[in-house]
């Protein structure tokens, strides 16, 4: 049995060391708002209710987005073999998103990374073996209508995080991703997000 709570106390003495591009700011380390604090409550007393799939409607300017990206990185760098997926709106936010999760992960103390990744490209994101730890991996894509109901096809997922789902349209590629993922692995996790623009996936989900 895994100890969701020791778990999200290690998340946020992890989230305290990421540094995150701020509007007002720049580049500044990642501080704890209460809506951050709230998101991580609601996901780990889930996950320790035995719940492993999460629907987070959210509003602007809340730091959810952040906070989401360093639980990617935490899930990555703590759990050994997670066969991820991010899963954008479209392929320029999947680059940009990316790209901080990127300099997030470079952001860190080496006593809280994984070192040099092996692979870092604009099809995922990997580290080499280590002891004890096998390298984990973060596929990037994002929902394309022309290549409908082929998000996940070929790939067994345990770990999952989608966002801006209010702009999705491919309904069957959910469907494909659903098929994919883990029902079993002991640290899987699904989170699909967005701000509930309209009556799309999101509002169905």
């Amino acid at each position: 049995m895994v100890d969701w709570l020791a778990v999200k106390t290690q998340f946020q003495r992890f989230a305290d060391h990421v540094s995150i591009p701020s509007k007002d700011e720049g580049i500044v380390r990642m501080r704890a708002w209460s809506s951050q604090l709230y998101l991580d409550d609601e996901i780990f007393a889930g996950l320790e209710a035995g719940y492993h799939d999460f629907i987070v409607l959210k509003a602007r300017q809340l730091g959810i987005s952040s906070r989401m990206w360093a639980l990617d990185l935490f899930w990555l760098v703590t759990f050994s073999g997670v066969q991820g997926m991010y899963i954008a709106d479209d392929e320029n936010n999947k680059d940009l998103h990316r790209d901080i999760v990127s300099q997030m992960y470079l952001s860190l103390p080496r006593g809280l990374s994984r070192g040099p990744w092996r692979t870092n490209n604009r099809l995922e994101l990997t580290w080499a073996d280590q002891a004890n730890w096998r390298a984990s991996r973060l596929v990037w894509a994002f929902a394309n209508r022309r290549n409908e109901g082929q998000l996940g096809r070929s790939r067994g997922i345990n770990f999952l995080h989608g966002t801006e789902m209010d702009s999705w349209r491919d309904e069957e590629g959910v469907a494909a991703l659903s098929a994919s993922l883990s029902d079993r692995f002991p640290h899987r996790l699904y989170v699909w997000e967005g701000t509930g623009q309209n009556f799309q996936l999101l509002y169905q989900m």
